[in-house]
């Protein structure tokens, strides 16, 4: 029987381990930590955050003593790996770090995303991207970049693109025609959210509260769902998505044409629900075989055609581990962009906003997510709610107006330097 554990149970035995770097040691990265200090042959060698405290006490939740932690921006003085765990307020010391064959990036943060991803292929590493905020912008550039490089690039399992990716995969080998993919939205759904607005119940949850606020004001769905379909060529039936109140039974109901009686204009669409799917993830799908249907009838899916493929959770950083593994063993990704880009988040008002103010990007107190096709962002300019962050407006903006490239004025970054290079090339096919 299959077994990652059993695999890496032997590399163990036989002495081999996948050393591991961790940039970000926020809540998902500590959970991260705790989690692959139970898993053989990985060996968690290096964390870095900003706050050196938050780096060393992701180490010691993950059974690390004091005594065995060093702080390489103190020097680091001798190394001996089987010994020694090192922290870093610089990702650079990480992804230069002999020791490591593997980062992954748990900041959230696209611009980090981008300076992150460069330093680890330039240094020869895989990298496992937690940061799907990075994905979502230029995630199709790092797919390319790590091939040139000659490494391995894929984004996480367990947050909702991976984890519905596992479904499209299942789905996908047996012959089944997506008709939607999504996932279950677990909080009210309020576009003029800040993170003011949010921080007693951020407080209360142990989370920062700008990103409890972009899960409330949309703006993480709209990311999830664009990582999701750029993998796999499904894309939002509307801008912003639908985004219906429905519970799990209904879901095959719901997602269907509009002459069905659903809400779809057009069927192998993304999208998200509000209701008691949460927090899992769904897939929406009909075969086009009758005698498949019969079975599925049978096997008490529903009465059919069209049948709901529904996982009851996901495990976000816990799960991170699984692609850790697929990649140190099989060098697979466990999802990574098609090629030119399905679709885009993009970036709207979240209040008036004035002339030379300032934006502050995704979970903040100026804008809000959506999504739709990328070749239809393009057409229109709008900018994507990754470049969102300290660009500065040309002009007053409207609450609710989407924002185009010609209304700011973007800070020059690698981040804007590798979306550049992303929309020129695929500006060609």
């Amino acid at each position: 029987m299959f077994s990652l554990k059993r695999i890496l149970k032997k590399w163990e035995d036989q002495g081999r381990e996948i050393n591991i770097g961790l940039i970000g040691a926020g809540r998902m990265g500590t959970g991260l930590a705790v989690v692959l200090s139970k898993i053989p042959a990985m060996n968690l060698r290096f964390v870095v955050d900003l706050m050196i405290d938050r780096a060393a006490d992701a180490l010691i939740a993950s059974g690390v003593s004091k005594q065995h932690i060093v702080n390489v921006d103190e020097g680091a003085g001798s190394i001996d790996l089987n010994e020694k765990k090192y922290i870093s307020t610089d990702y650079r010391n990480a992804c230069e770090f002999k020791g490591i064959d593997m980062i992954v990036d748990a900041t959230g943060d696209p611009e980090a995303g981008a300076e992150i991803s460069l330093e680890t292929f330039k240094c020869g590493k895989d990298l496992v991207m937690l940061n799907i905020e990075a994905d979502a912008t230029i995630g199709p550039w790092l797919k390319k970049l790590a091939a040139d490089y000659g490494v391995l690039y894929t984004v996480t399992s367990g947050d909702e693109p991976g984890a519905i990716m596992e479904i499209y995969n299942f789905i996908d080998l047996l012959g089944f025609e997506v008709i939607a993919a999504g996932k279950g939205k677990n909080n009210v759904l309020d576009r003029t959210a800040t993170p003011d607005s949010v921080a007693e119940f951020a407080k209360k949850q142990v989370i920062n509260p700008r990103l409890i606020c972009s899960f409330i004001d949309g703006s993480k769905s709209m990311v999830e769902m664009t990582v999701l379909s750029n993998a796999t060529g499904l894309v939002p039936d509307i801008r912003g998505m639908h985004a219906p109140r429905v519970d799990v039974k209904d879901l095959s109901t719901v997602f269907r044409l509009k002459e069905n009686g659903g809400i779809l204009k057009r069927e192998g669409v993304v999208d998200f629900v509000i209701g008691n799917v949460a927090p899992g993830v769904f897939m929406v799908v009909r075969h086009e075989e009758e005698i498949v249907t019969e079975d599925l009838k049978y096997l008490k899916l529903g009465e059919g055609p069209v049948f709901t493929i529904y996982r009851p959770y996901h495990l976000a950083n816990i799960e991170t581990p699984t692609s850790i593994a697929y990649a140190a063993i099989y060098r697979e990704p466990i999802l990574v962009a098609k090629g030119k880009p399905y679709s885009e988040s993009i970036t709207a008002a979240k209040r008036d906003i004035r002339a030379g103010e300032m934006l502050d990007g995704i979970g903040g107190y100026t804008v809000y997510g959506s999504i739709d096709e990328y070749d239809i962002c393009r057409r229109e300019n709008l900018l994507p709610l990754g470049l969102a962050f300290e660009a500065r407006a040309r002009k007053n903006i409207k609450r609710d107006e989407f924002i185009t490239y010609d209304m700011v004025d973007l800070k020059e970054t690698l981040l804007l330097d590798f979306r550049r290079k992303q929309d020129k090339l695929y500006s060609k096919i």
